[in-house]
C-alpha cells in the first residue's frame, strides 16, 4: 500500500500535469512553485522540480526577446544584438509589446497553479508545512522525527541555538518559524526570515532554539549571528560569517569537527574528535578538547590560537607559529625512528599568540 507521501506525490503530479495542459505547457516548475507560494501555500521548490522530472514535464523555453521600438532583437546566449526579420518587425509594430504577453503569461500560470494545487497546503490551513508534523500552530512547523545517525542541515540568515536531546525528533520553539524540506538529499531545517513579514522577521539576527537528536550528523549554515551547540554527539560542520561558533560536550570518538567563522571567535569545551579544524580571520580559537584527535588545525588572522589537549595525551608533531606574538608548545614531540604514525597539530596566526598544553 502506498505511503501518505507517495499518494500526495501522485496526486500532485496528476495537477500539476493539468496545469500544463491548460497552459499549453508554458508553465515551468519555476512558476509552478513560486505562484502558490506568494500566495501562501508551501510546497517545496525542489519537490515541485522533482515531480515534474519524474513526469517528463518542463515549460517552454523563452529564446528570443524583442524591443518595443521593434528594433532590437537578442537571443537567449547571445550578447550581441541580431537583425530581427522582416515579419517580426512588421509584426511588433501592428501588435502590442511583446513583454505584455509574456506578464499575461505568468499570470495565467499563477492563476492556473493557485486553484488547481491544492496538494499544497496554504498558510493558516489545518495542515502542518511539509514533512512537518501537525499541531496547534497549524501551517507552521513543530517537530519532525529523525533517528539518530542521520544527516540534517539547519539554515538560517540569523544565528541559532541548537541542544542534543535523547528523543528521536526535531522540534523547535513555539514562536519559531521554519520550514522543513525532505526533498532535498539531506533534511533540512530553514529558520526563515523576512524582514517585511511580522511571522518570521524575528528570526532574522536572533538565536532561536533547536532541539535535535543527539547522535545526529550536524551541518550548521548561518550568516548575521552566532551558532551554539551543545550535547550533539555526532559529526559537526559549522560555519557562520558575523558571530561567534561556540560548542559544548559534542563530538564524538572517531568523528571530525569543522568550526568555521570569518569576524568571530571559535571556541569548544568538552569536545572529542579524531579530526578537528577550527578557523576564523578575526577573532581567537579556542579549543578545549576530551580526546587526543590525529589531526588539529586552528588558524586565524587577527587573534590569538589555544588548545588544550588531555593530560595524558600522546606525542604530536606541532607547527605552531605566529608573527606578532608568543609561541608556547608544551605536549611531547614523537621520538626520532618512532614507528607508530605522529598524531598533527597546526597552530597558525598573524596578530596574536599559539599555544597548546596539556590538561
Amino acid at each position: 500500500m502506498p505511503s501518505e507521501r507517495r499518494r500526495q506525490d501522485a496526486e500532485l503530479t496528476d495537477r500539476i500535469s493539468q496545469v500544463r495542459a491548460d497552459s499549453r505547457g508554458a508553465c515551468g516548475s519555476p512558476r509552478v512553485h513560486a505562484a502558490p507560494r506568494q500566495a501562501g501555500a508551501l510546497c517545496g521548490r525542489r519537490r515541485v522540480a522533482r515531480l515534474m522530472r519524474e513526469a517528463g514535464l518542463t515549460g517552454r523555453c523563452r529564446r528570443s526577446r524583442l524591443r518595443r521600438d521593434g528594433v532590437l532583437l537578442i537571443r537567449r546566449g547571445h550578447t550581441r544584438p541580431m537583425t530581427p526579420s522582416p515579419s517580426r518587425l512588421r509584426s511588433s509594430r501592428r501588435g502590442p509589446d511583446l513583454r505584455h504577453g509574456r506578464r499575461a503569461a505568468w499570470a495565467g500560470c499563477a492563476l492556473l497553479v493557485f486553484f488547481a494545487l491544492p496538494a499544497c497546503d496554504r498558510g493558516g490551513g489545518d495542515r502542518p508545512w511539509p514533512g512537518a508534523a501537525g499541531g496547534a500552530r497549524g501551517d507552521l512547523f513543530e517537530r519532525a522525527s529523525l533517528a539518530d545517525g542521520s544527516r540534517l542541515l539547519v539554515t538560517t540568515e540569523g544565528g541559532v541555538r541548537i541542544v542534543g536531546t535523547d528523543d528521536e525528533s526535531v522540534r523547535v520553539d513555539e514562536a519559531t518559524p521554519a520550514h522543513w524540506d525532505l526533498d532535498a538529499a539531506t533534511p533540512t531545517l530553514d529558520l526563515l526570515c523576512d524582514q517585511g513579514d511580522k511571522r518570521t522577521k524575528d528570526n532574522c539576527g536572533a538565536m532561536p532554539l533547536v532541539h535535535v537528536p543527539a547522535g545526529i550528523t550536524l551541518t550548521v549554515r548561518a550568516r548575521n549571528a552566532g551558532i551554539e551547540v551543545d550535547g550533539v554527539r555526532g559529526e559537526l560542520t559549522l560555519s557562520t560569517v558575523n558571530g561567534d561558533v561556540t560548542v559544548h560536550d559534542s563530538g564524538a570518538e572517531g568523528t571530525s569537527q569543522h568550526l568555521v567563522t570569518r569576524n568571530g571567535s571559535v571556541r569548544a569545551s568538552g569536545l572529542a574528535a579524531d579530526g578537528v579544524s577550527a578557523e576564523t580571520v578575526n577573532g581567537d580559537v579556542d579549543l578545549l578538547c576530551t580526546t587526543s584527535p590525529a589531526t588539529l588545525d586552528g588558524v586565524t588572522r587577527n587573534g590569538s590560537v589555544r588548545v588544550t589537549l588531555p593530560a595524558g595525551a600522546p606525542p604530536y608533531k606541532a607547527d605552531a607559529s605566529t608573527v606578532n606574538g608568543r609561541t608556547v608548545v608544551d605536549v611531547p614531540a614523537p621520538t626520532a625512528g618512532s614507528a607508530d604514525h605522529p598524531r598533527r597539530l597546526t597552530l597558525r596566526t598573524v596578530n596574536g599568540d599559539t599555544e597548546v598544553h596539556r590538561g
